[in-house]
């Protein structure tokens, strides 16, 4: 998103404008509660991942950042809770999901084991 092309200083005000301008994209909520991580306000990430799957649940490059955010910010307990809602949801879109599901090295995998490779190969933010 060309919210990181900003400096960091003007990053919250441009995410509130691009909301604006998508009317509620799952993917730009996403990148505000990476703004959010990014800026160390770990709850408040937490909250707008939990907007952006609630936006798209189906998009599971969503689901892979906010896992990789428990991963390195939250608990095992809240890991493990995104992916239990990840495999509730069984998501089938994004960029990375589909490419990461649909490799044949990848048949039989589970959706939590699919949602571990995406995150892993999803960009470091910080």
């Amino acid at each position: 998103m060309s919210i990181w092309f900003h400096p960091k200083p003007v990053r919250k005000s441009r995410a509130v404008d691009a909301l604006k301008k998508t009317q509620d994209d799952a993917r730009v909520i996403c990148t505000i509660a990476c703004v959010f991580w990014e800026d160390g306000s770990y709850e408040k990430a937490r909250t707008w991942f939990g907007r952006a799957k609630t936006a798209d649940p189906d998009n599971g490059d969503i689901w892979a950042t906010w896992w990789k955010f428990e991963d390195r910010k939250g608990t095992r307990e809240q890991r493990d809770m995104v992916t239990e809602m990840c495999v509730a949801a069984e998501p089938h879109h994004g960029r990375k999901w589909p490419e990461v599901a649909k490799d044949v090295r990848n048949l039989g995998r589970s959706t939590a084991q699919i949602l571990e490779l995406v995150a892993s190969r999803m960009r470091d933010i910080l």
